[in-house]
This record gives C-alpha cells, sequence and structure tokens, in this order.
C-alpha cells in the first residue's frame, strides 16, 4: 500500500470506518485514516509533513496493528522528519554564527566560537570554532595595544594591563600586561610630582609645605631633591617677610 485512491474525504472517511468496524485491527486502514488527517495522498508525502506525527492516535494505532514491514517504514519516515527537522535548525543556527564570525567586536567573534563548538561535528563547525577563538584572541590583543597607545593615567595603564593579562600565552601579552603595571607606577609617580609642582607654584608656607611633603614621597624622582631644598629656602623667605611685616606694624603702632 502506497497511495490511497481519490476520493471526497467524507467518503472516504466513511470507507474507512466501515473497515476498521469489520477489521479492527487493520493497521493499513489506521495508514489511510492518518494520510486523510494529515492531507496527504501517497505514504512517501508524509515525510513532507513539517513535524513528526506521534501524537497522532491514527499513527499509533497503525504501529499497534500493522505488520513488522509497516511499523518499520512508519518509523522510518518519523525518523527522517527528525533528522530533517533538525539539520534545518542547525543550518539556520550555523549562517546565523557565521554572519556574527564576520564582526570586528571580539565580544561578538567570541559568542561565535562558543556557539560553532556547541554545534559539534556539523559541517566544518569544529574548525571555525577555533578559528573564531584565534581572531577573538587577536582583535583583544589589537584593542589593548591600541589603549596602551592611548593610556596616561595610572588608572587606564592598570586597566590596559588586566586586558592583556586576560590573553594570558597569547603572542606578547604577558610581557605587555607587565610593562603597563611598570607604566602605570611610572604615571602614578609623575601623579604626584605634577601636585607637589602646582602646590610649590601656588607659593604660601602651607602650600610649600604640602609640595615637600609630596616631594619626600617621591624624593628620588627627577630633581625632587632640589625642589625640596628650594621650597625650605622659600619657606624661609616667606617666615621673614611675614615677621619683618610684623615687626613694621608693631613699629607704626607704637609710634602712633
Amino acid at each position: 500500500f502506497n497511495s490511497m485512491p481519490e476520493a471526497p474525504k467524507k467518503k472516504a472517511e466513511d470507507s474507512f470506518r466501515k473497515e476498521i468496524d469489520e477489521h479492527p485491527e487493520n493497521g493499513y486502514a489506521y495508514l489511510c485514516k492518518l494520510m486523510l488527517e494529515l492531507s496527504v495522498s501517497t505514504k512517501d508525502q508524509l515525510k513532507n509533513c513539517k513535524e513528526p506525527f506521534i501524537s497522532s492516535n491514527n499513527y499509533k494505532k497503525v504501529l499497534r496493528f500493522a505488520d513488522e514491514k509497516l511499523k518499520s517504514e512508519m518509523i522510518a519516515i518519523i525518523d527522517y522528519i527528525n533528522t530533517r527537522n533538525r539539520n534545518e535548525r542547525l543550518e539556520a543556527e550555523y549562517v546565523h554564527i557565521m554572519s556574527l564570525a564576520q564582526s570586528d567586536k571580539p565580544t561578538l567573534v567570541r559568542m561565535a566560537a562558543e556557539r560553532f563548538a556547541h554545534l559539534g561535528d556539523y559541517k566544518d563547525s569544529k574548525e571555525k570554532s577555533k578559528e573564531c577563538f584565534e581572531k577573538a584572541d587577536n582583535l583583544r590583543y589589537l584593542e589593548a595595544v591600541e589603549a596602551m597607545k592611548m593610556a596616561k593615567t595610572e588608572q587606564e595603564y592598570l586597566a590596559v594591563a588586566s586586558r592583556f593579562a586576560d590573553l594570558k600565552d597569547y603572542k606578547d601579552a604577558s610581557k605587555l600586561s607587565q610593562e603597563c603595571v611598570e607604566k602605570a607606577e611610572i604615571a602614578e609617580i609623575d601623579a604626584i610630582y605634577e601636585v607637589a609642582c602646582f602646590q610649590k607654584q601656588e607659593d604660601t608656607i602651607s602650600s610649600l609645605e604640602n609640595a615637600i611633603y609630596n616631594f619626600n614621597e617621591i624624593s628620588d624622582w627627577k630633581d625632587s631633591h632640589e625642589m625640596i631644598r628650594s621650597c625650605e629656602l622659600r619657606i624661609e623667605e616667606l617666615r621673614l617677610e611675614e615677621d619683618q611685616y610684623n615687626s613694621g606694624g608693631k613699629i607704626q603702632q607704637k609710634n602712633h
């Protein structure tokens, strides 16, 4: 039995119902009812169904009453539908992941790498996954290199150092991470030096004392020793000027 004769649906249903009433264990009669239910005219067309029809009562009765040959054929049709649907889903996912892999954003490329890995043996997914992981690391490396060129402050250098550290043994990332840590230390010292210089320029006893404190924090940096001595001398001058001013004011008050 491979096809069903052309007949109005109602008439065919009545015919199969009558056949089932007379022969309730006729698996082929239930097959005909299943084909009517799914609106197909041949058994092979069952493969074209969008989803497997295993929940159909007619299908269940086919498996219950049909001979081994028909049972095997029906199970094979279900397997065909499941395999086809799975491959269609995999292909749709593969195409979507390929679009992610074309991105120049490392987060999207890494996402593509992970999703290719989940596809397992489908097509060349394993190779694509490896390629995407490599591409993502390279994009992250290039971004970190550019960020290192732009960095100026301690915080910026430490942030870049962390990005290189995340790349671990990729290219010279470990070396560049250490370089960024060293540059961060220098940037911190430079920042203290600039603050101290600004305080020195304010030229008050209080600001000069603060400048001396900060220069002492980085006493081996640049001309900090000389700057400390300069601040100390200037404080002496300001105090002398202050004493002279105060003395002059007292003399004027006494004369009056």
